[in-house]
């Protein structure tokens, strides 16, 4: 399953941990929580003619539609949102031809997309699905104005020794398919763990790709 968000130019930098400064994590965590901000489902897109025309993701697993939700600061004076979330159908084995349609229709035409976030599920590493994928956007974001974003998933459901692995493995083949992504990001799949992480790195991304860090 893809996600997309709405970075300037790629990045060629190698892939590495992303690890951010405690101002943006402090930044990420205002940003994220109901007193400051408010998240909001805007609309479903089943179909390209659906589309919606502002530039504006549904709970994992059934999506079959691009799903928006707007991000915006409870005091913000603007009409519209400070950034939007999108929500894309999944690719993989559960795909549908016309979700492939849909999301390619929409990167190619969406002036405002700044990163797509890739999920990666370290329990099962790249497949190939994720491979034409990585191909096929790191293609596309050389004429447009988007960023890559690779996440490895459920990082907790595997043992180290196999992780690392894995891990390596997904970094060295994305350096040699998608070079243009950013520095990977790993998260934990687990929400009471206390050793979870990935969330606030992915957090703070967000904000550094759609350039709303310095809002006030």
């Amino acid at each position: 399953m893809a996600s997309a968000l709405y970075n300037v130019s790629a990045s060629t930098v190698p892939l590495q941990v992303l690890r951010t400064t405690r101002i943006i994590h402090e930044a990420a965590n205002k940003w994220f929580i109901p007193s400051y901000s408010s998240i909001k489902f805007l609309t479903s897109a089943p179909t390209i003619e659906s589309i919606p025309d502002l530039h504006p993701s549904t709970p994992e697993g059934r999506t079959q539609a691009l799903n928006f939700f707007g991000l915006k600061r409870l005091r913000s004076t603007s009409p519209g949102h400070d950034l939007v979330l999108v929500d894309a159908p999944g690719y993989g084995e559960r795909g549908r031809p016309e979700w492939g349609v849909l999301f390619d229709h929409y990167i190619r035409t969406r002036d405002t997309l700044r990163c797509i976030y890739l999920l990666i599920n370290a329990q099962h590493g790249l497949t190939e699905h994720d491979k034409m994928m990585l191909r096929f956007l790191d293609l596309e974001s050389k004429s447009r104005t988007f960023n890559i974003q690779p996440i490895v998933t459920k990082t907790d459901r595997i043992q180290v020794p196999k992780l690392t692995q894995t891990c390596n493995q997904v970094r060295d083949v994305i350096l040699d398919l998608a070079p243009r992504c950013l520095p990977l990001i790993y998260s934990t799949a687990g929400s009471r763990d206390k050793r979870r992480y990935g969330r606030i790195e992915i957090r703070s991304s967000i904000l550094e790709q759609c350039h709303v860090l310095d809002k006030k």
